[in-house]
């Protein structure tokens, strides 16, 4: 639910709130003879919150982070062949493939390159384009 903005773009998420539909039981189950009857269901709408990417991430989690990164040229866009998250990824035993873990480590990107662990910078690609990377920034510290 939001402020029903007309254009395509993705609304902001502050703000904004999720709900989702949920089956809940209404308890009119029975039996009939030797025969359990579940009994009817109804869809619900119940508040969602989307996952924290910073759920259980630890200063540990972020030097493994950096160090995997620390030697290497990675890309921001997380389409690219040398996308930063690989390397996260493979550090905290998460799948780059796998579109929830991908989510998390944009999400833990996000957090990082705002509070200044990871910077954007911008370079030239193999081809001469300009192209947006990301380096380790400050070193993690407890």
């Amino acid at each position: 639910m939001d402020n029903g903005k007309a254009n395509l773009a993705p609304p902001p998420s502050e703000g904004s709130a999720w709900f989702k539909m949920e089956s809940v039981p209404l308890g009119n189950g029975g039996s009939l003879g030797t025969l359990a009857l579940d009994g009817d269901s109804i869809g619900v709408v119940t508040e969602w919150k989307p996952p924290n990417p910073m759920d259980g991430v630890s200063v540990a989690d972020l030097r493994k982070a950096q160090a995997a990164t620390r030697d290497g040229r990675w890309r921001e866009n997380s389409q690219a062949r040398d996308w930063i998250g690989k390397p996260i990824a493979y550090a905290l035993g998460l799948d780059p493939e796998n579109k929830a873990d991908r989510a998390r480590i944009k999400g833990m990107l996000a957090v990082w390159i705002k509070t200044g662990m990871f910077v954007a910078v911008t370079g030239k690609d193999d081809k001469a384009m300009d192209r947006t990377f990301i380096e380790v920034g400050e070193i993690a510290a407890d």
